[in-house]
């Protein structure tokens, strides 16, 4: 392994610690290549909002070849704050969109640090005010494994996200119940019995 590899390699075990729960066990090519799925989705989206409707399909991304490095790194940058790629993406191209820019941004462009700091303001509002659930199978309480550090970390974050709510029992009977993401015992050792018996309630 060369000093470059091993400085990267380094980067991106950091990144799995701190990136979306949803991408924590792929691998960091893979998380690239999704980015750039979803970065595509969303040209194609603001293409045809600011351009044409008609010519968005037709579109080219050839040079996106040109522009791993710049993926990556904007990857990176989302992997920094935790949050979904599409929200990330989406928050860079509606800026481009109401500052009327002739040009839609780049992947460079999403690599700028006001940029990160700004989807990072941006993302902890969202989370405060729309509770934030993994897709992946991997957190599901039928796949739950105590020695797994990613699902530790995930259930850690549905506590914090559950008393940040008004009414705590109420996602909390989501994700315990409705979502089965956090298991029950682990559950009573971070809320009142109180909060509990509310959230239990609610089942059908």
């Amino acid at each position: 392994m060369t000093c470059c590899e091993s400085i990267h390699f380094d980067v991106e075990e950091i990144l799995k610690e701190l990136k979306w729960f949803d991408y924590r066990f792929m691998k960091p090519n893979q998380a690239t290549l999704l980015f750039a799925r979803h970065y595509v989705c969303i040209y194609k989206e603001f293409y045809a909002k600011t351009k044409s409707v008609n010519g968005a399909d037709d579109l080219d991304f050839n040079f996106l070849k040109d522009m791993a490095g710049a993926l990556r790194d904007a990857r990176r940058a989302a992997d920094r704050i935790g949050c979904r790629y599409g929200f990330y993406i989406r928050f860079a191209f509606n800026r481009a969109f109401e500052q009327a820019s002739r040009f839609l941004p780049l992947p460079g462009k999403l690599c700028e640090e006001t940029l990160v700091l700004d989807v990072a303001d941006a993302w902890e509002r969202w989370t405060k005010v729309s509770l934030q659930l993994a897709g992946s199978e991997h957190y599901l309480n039928k796949n739950h494994r105590p020695d797994c550090p990613h699902q530790a970390a995930y259930h850690t974050y549905l506590i914090e996200q559950v008393k940040q709510r008004e009414q705590p029992h109420i996602a909390l009977y989501r994700v315990m119940c409705k979502e089965e993401m956090l298991p029950e015992d682990i559950a009573r050792k971070h809320f009142s019995e109180d909060v509990m018996k509310k959230a239990l309630s609610s089942r059908p």
